[in-house]
Order: structure tokens, then sequence, then C-alpha cells
């Protein structure tokens, strides 16, 4: 990988709601990491101003902006133009019909070269395969339904069996 980033401000027209992904979108064109992704998916047609590789990409900053589903990235992902500016979308992201269409539109092959890439880039990104393996992995997972912090409303410290946390959840697995 590449040396260290440099994070720093500066002026900036509009506002955004996700700062943090400005950043990521800085380093994920940069950098090339989703290059494997560009080359391992092949769609053969374009059905709007949006290149179905976009629409992915999209798809996966929906996610990170939180977004429960694709019918919400109208209302939460789409109208943030500050930062499609940063992720190099001229024409803004792409609306959640044509998300929904590019999903739809995928055959088993398009789907397998997604899982491929993806794997791919989570390889070329992630921590676990440069981990020093005679060391245990330590994994923090947190199972609660509600975000921590000393802001967050409703969030409270420690675990709750009658709120329906860890253990209501891991009731149906076994």
């Amino acid at each position: 990988m590449s040396a260290e980033p440099v994070v720093c401000l500066s002026a900036m027209k509009g506002k955004t709601s996700y700062a943090p992904l400005v950043g990521v979108g800085h380093y994920v064109r940069t950098s090339g990491v989703l290059t494997p992704l560009a080359k391992a998916v092949a769609f053969t047609r374009r059905d709007s101003v949006h290149a179905p590789l976009e629409t992915l990409v999209d798809l996966w900053l929906s996610m990170l902006v939180g977004c429960r589903s694709v019918s919400q990235v109208n209302c939460k992902l789409r109208p943030d133009t500050t930062l499609a500016q940063s992720w190099g979308r001229s024409h803004g992201f792409a609306e959640q019909s044509t998300i929904a269409r590019v999903l739809d539109s995928m055959s088993h092959a398009q789907v397998e070269q997604l899982r491929q890439a993806v794997t791919s880039i989570s390889r070329q990104i992630g921590a676990s395969p440069r981990h020093d393996w005679s060391r245990p992995l330590l994994v923090d997972i947190d199972l609660t339904e509600l975000p921590a912090g000393a802001r967050a409303e409703g969030s409270t410290k420690g675990y709750f069996q009658e709120k329906g946390g860890a253990a209501a959840s891991c009731a149906a697995w076994g």
C-alpha cells in the first residue's frame, strides 16, 4: 500500500452529513482500490447516465451512510451533492430505481464476478491477511442494537437481555 494519508482541512463549497466518506472517496479513487471490481464484473450495456459499476459503488455507499434498503437511497444518499462531487460524480448518485434495475439485471455469472472482486478487494485492504497468526486475532463485535456514545439517543452502557440484545438474537441460532 502507499504512504500514510495526509488529512487536512480546506475550504469547500457545500455541506455533507458524511464527511469521513469524503476522505474515503478520495482514497478509493486515488489508490485504485476498486480496480478489481472494474476488471472482474462485466456489464454489456448502460441504461442511464450512471455506469453499472458506479451504481454498485453507490449501493455500497448507501450501506455506509446507513440505508437499510435501496428505497432509502433517494432520501439519504442522493441529496448529498457534496459527497457525490467528492466521489467524482458530476451527475450525482444514482436513483434508487437505477440501482434496483442494475441489481435486477445482473446474471448469476455477474454476481459471482462481483463476489470474487469483493473478496480480492478485502484481501488487498483488509488487515487479517497481514495478521501475525502466532498471536490471537481479536475481533470486537458489538451485538447491541443501539449506537454507543454520550450523545446517542437511548444508548446505555452494558448488556440488558430484556431489551432484546445479543441473547435474543443468538437464541434463534441454537
